[in-house]
């Protein structure tokens, strides 16, 4: 699953007006190509794209601004929705130049996190959205809005009845995979009672000691953009090295989440032992299908094929893959 250079036609499968594109691999570049499939696969971050070329069209962008990498992807965006043929590969060699001269993290040649990336691109993209709204008297929301979460957990001691509050605000939700056997049943636990006794006691601050305390977490803001981050990864303490988690975990192609409904749009799935010697690919549900963005190959894929590969990790000759990240799009009117 190595990065070719090709893009292959779908033979009637989508409506002409349905433009693909696709990026050829820069050397370990297929965390960034995997995570701007997904983020061009959400029809809420489409929607700030076409408003954004909207806004920014006749206004003259200094050079500096057009390095960014929020317009970058700007000018990619618009190249797919102006390209005649239905699918296109293209190189992303200045975004990817410019995401390495940004400083947030990347380096040329080096296999990294698609989580990681994603995350430090919402901040990118809203400090240059600052930087827009500041120098040329503009209004554009922030793009980190469209997956931005706020919770709220009450803790309370079950020996005194004391409680105390905390918030948290976030882009991603972790779900961790441990003794869960589907998302719904960790989505399902993320909104119940949480009770902490044994090793997992918490000091009181009016008993003065650890005693078991009951959380409940509730989230005030929900996104209309839900990113889930599975735990595929964790820390072994033994081989003192990070160690991938093959459980299999399906992901539905909807679900509902604090009485709102979502509709999946991509999953991000890591094939291999390691981050860093893995590989990323991106699926693509489009017009009820699915398509396999693959670095530069776009591949039509059966549910069936999607099922066995990529939820139950069954690729022939493959090192086990695994979704890794889940994009999905708020339905409205549901």
């Amino acid at each position: 699953m190595g990065g070719q250079q090709s893009c292959l036609p779908f033979d009637g499968a989508f409506p002409e007006s349905q433009k693909f594109i696709s990026f050829s691999n820069l050397g370990n570049s297929c965390y960034m190509n995997s995570v701007l499939q997904a983020i061009l696969n959400s029809k809420y971050f489409i929607l700030f794209f076409e408003n954004l070329h909207t806004t920014l069209k006749n206004i003259d962008l200094s050079d500096e601004d057009k390095d960014s990498l929020l317009y970058n992807l700007l000018c990619i965006y618009r190249m797919r929705k102006s390209q005649k043929e239905q699918t296109h590969v293209i190189s992303p060699k200045l975004f990817h130049e410019n995401l390495i001269k940004a400083g947030i993290g990347f380096t040329r040649g080096r296999q990294s996190d698609a989580h990681e990336l994603y995350v430090a691109l919402l901040d990118n993209f809203d400090n240059q959205i600052n930087k827009f709204n500041s120098t040329y008297k503009l209004n554009i929301p922030l793009f980190s809005s469209l997956s931005h979460a706020r919770s709220e957990s009450c803790s309370q001691c079950l020996c005194c009845g004391a409680e105390s509050n905390s918030s948290e605000s976030f882009v991603t939700f972790f779900l961790g995979i441990k003794n869960k056997t589907s998302l719904t049943d960790r989505l399902r636990a993320l909104q119940s009672p949480e009770y902490l006794s044994g090793a997992g006691k918490r000091e009181c601050t009016i008993c003065k000691i650890s005693q078991e305390k009951r959380v409940m977490t509730t989230y005030p803001e929900i996104p209309n953009v839900l990113v889930f981050q599975i735990q595929r990864f964790e820390y072994d303490k033994v081989n003192q090295q990070l160690k991938k988690l093959k459980n299999v975990i399906p992901f539905p192609s909807s679900l509902v989440f604090c009485d709102r409904h979502y509709k999946l749009s991509s999953v991000i799935v890591h094939i291999g032992e390691s981050l860093e010697s893995g590989h990323f690919v991106a699926l693509l549900r489009v017009d009820e299908k699915w398509v396999l963005a693959n670095d530069a190959n776009l591949i039509l894929m059966s549910e069936v094929e999607v099922e066995e590969y990529f939820t139950r990790g069954k690729v022939p000759g493959q090192s086990f893959t695994s979704a890794y990240l889940l994009f999905y799009d708020f339905i409205e009117n549901e």
